[in-house]
């Protein structure tokens, strides 16, 4: 990033780091989906972390739904990753739902800025 940039993120996002573990893990222990990045409320510590003296949420993006039937689409998982995704989820939070036949996963999508001072 340039001198006096700005950094604009729009994360995947679940606010609380225990939901957001659960939910990593069914992503890391389904290996047709593999493993995804989640961020939580340690997202400023990261960014200072990484350098950025700031680190700001300006906005907030439309919530993303994803449930089985789009897992099924997407990556060709079957019944059996199903039910493991459902066992994982068993002590869920907010923003997993266990359904009649599978799941809905809900992440926010804040938007952040960041920059050096």
């Amino acid at each position: 990033m340039k001198q006096n940039g700005v950094f604009f993120n729009q994360p995947a996002y679940i606010p609380d780091p225990d939901e957001r573990a659960c939910i990593s893990r069914v992503y890391t222990d389904t290996p047709k989906i593999g493993n995804r990045w989640f961020q939580s409320t340690d997202l400023p510590d990261i960014y200072r972390q990484a350098g950025f003296d700031i680190c700001r949420q300006i906005g907030e993006g439309k919530q993303l739904v994803i449930t089985e039937e789009d897992h099924i689409a997407r990556y060709h998982i079957v019944d059996k990753d199903i039910v493991n995704i459902r066992t994982i989820l068993q002590n869920r939070g907010t923003h997993s739902i266990i359904t009649k036949r599978g799941y809905e996963l809900y992440f926010d999508f804040p938007i952040f800025i960041t920059y050096l001072v």
